[in-house]
C-alpha cells in the first residue's frame, strides 16, 4: 500500500503544486470545467500511459517533451489567459497520469 502511495505521489505532487500556483495569480477557475477538464486529462493520461512502449528511446523522448513543455509552461506564466489556464492544467495532468 506505501508503494502505490509513494508512486501516486510522486506523479502528481509536482503537478499539484504547479497547477496551485498556476492558478493562484490568475482568476478562480469555475468548478465544472475544472472538474471535467481534469478527468478527461486523467482518462486521456492513462490511455497513453497503457498504449505507451517501454523502450528507452520512447521513454527519452517522453521526457524531452516534457521538459520542453515545462519550459513553455514557466514562460506562459506572465499572460493572464484562463483558456490558457485550462490548456495547462489538463496538458500537466495528462503528463502526471501517463506514469
Amino acid at each position: 500500500m506505501s508503494h502505490f502511495f509513494v508512486t501516486v505521489l510522486q506523479a502528481f505532487l509536482p503537478v499539484a503544486l504547479l497547477l496551485g500556483l498556476h492558478w493562484s495569480h490568475r482568476s478562480a477557475p469555475r468548478l465544472r470545467p475544472i472538474v471535467w477538464t481534469t478527468l478527461l486529462a486523467l482518462l486521456v493520461g492513462t490511455l497513453v500511459g497503457i498504449r505507451l512502449p517501454s523502450s528507452q528511446t520512447v521513454q527519452l523522448i517522453f521526457t524531452l517533451i516534457q521538459l520542453a513543455a515545462l519550459a513553455l509552461f514557466l514562460l506562459s506564466q506572465f499572460a493572464q489567459s484562463s483558456k490558457l489556464g485550462y490548456l495547462w492544467q489538463e496538458l500537466l495532468i495528462i503528463g502526471a497520469a501517463v506514469h
